[in-house]
């Protein structure tokens, strides 16, 4: 966030210095919140966020500078391991946490390398450019929101200038609307389709019976579910059967195969 945009000129002698310590690891710290929420609307704020950087904003400013930044993920393995995403995480974005990627890639395992991957839901990418590092050739990735648009398509220029590896595609439209339609003859199934939605959104469900209905899976293809363990269980579709299911955290994977190639329980 650009500091400039929020500029205003100071309006009393009432300043506040929030420091380093006013930072909590889950955002700002209860006591800070409360004594910024007393202050008039039109007070202006001297920040210092520890990085010798001092500027006058608004209330509402100060609200936002204070939520907890989403750092930038890093890949954890493959030809991009260790690189940060230049993107960086969207507003509505929840990304995969480096733990499930690892073992998610830990499972999938040699299935990734020259796979044609589907990442529904893409949010930052992070999923997407994880198997790409590993050997993924293509990953075409869904996403409607705009901000997380941009955070892709800066992220995959920056990793293409360093190790080339497989094919990224953008796909600016809403998933649910992507696949609702018949796939055509010239459109190539997935192996991999990755669906991450926003939890308590019931859209996994409805992607998944939209990928046996409109026949965008092969004999082979892999299906993974990344889902809040709080939330109902979603109904799959009788021509699938669950592979692999582990919780990690409140996070649970769930991998979906074809139920008459690969036995599943």
């Amino acid at each position: 966030m650009d500091p400039s945009a929020h500029f205003l000129p100071r309006q009393s002698s009432l300043v506040n210095r929030i420091s380093r310590n006013s930072w909590t690891e889950g955002g700002f710290c209860p006591q800070s919140f409360a004594n910024l929420a007393r202050l008039p609307q039109s007070t202006s704020w001297r920040i210092t966020d520890g990085r010798a950087q001092d500027f006058f904003c608004s209330r509402v400013s100060v609200l936002v500078l204070m939520s907890s930044p989403k750092s930038n993920p890093r890949i954890t393995g493959g030809a991009w391991k260790g690189r940060a995403l230049a993107g960086g995480v969207p507003p509505s974005a929840r990304p995969t946490s480096a733990r499930v990627r690892e073992a998610l890639c830990s499972v999938l395992g040699k299935e990734i390398v020259g796979a044609r991957v589907l990442d529904a839901f893409s949010g930052s990418g992070i999923l997407a450019f994880e198997l790409l590092s590993r050997g993924a050739a293509v990953a075409v990735v869904i996403e409607k929101d705009g901000n997380a648009q941009e955070c892709i398509i800066k992220s995959a220029q920056q990793l293409s200038q360093s190790e080339p590896v497989g094919r990224l595609v953008m796909k600016k439209d809403d998933c649910l609307r992507f696949l609702g339609r018949e796939r055509q003859g010239s459109e190539e199934t997935f192996d991999i389709v990755l669906l991450d939605p926003p939890y308590k959104s019931n859209l996994c469900q409805k992607a998944v019976e939209l990928l046996v209905e409109n026949h965008w899976l092969h004999a082979q293809s892999v299906v993974v579910i990344e889902r809040a363990q709080r939330d109902c269980m979603p109904t799959y579709p009788k021509s699938l059967a669950i592979q692999f299911q582990r919780r990690y955290g409140d996070t649970e994977l769930v991998l979906l195969t074809q139920a008459d190639t690969r036995s599943g329980t």
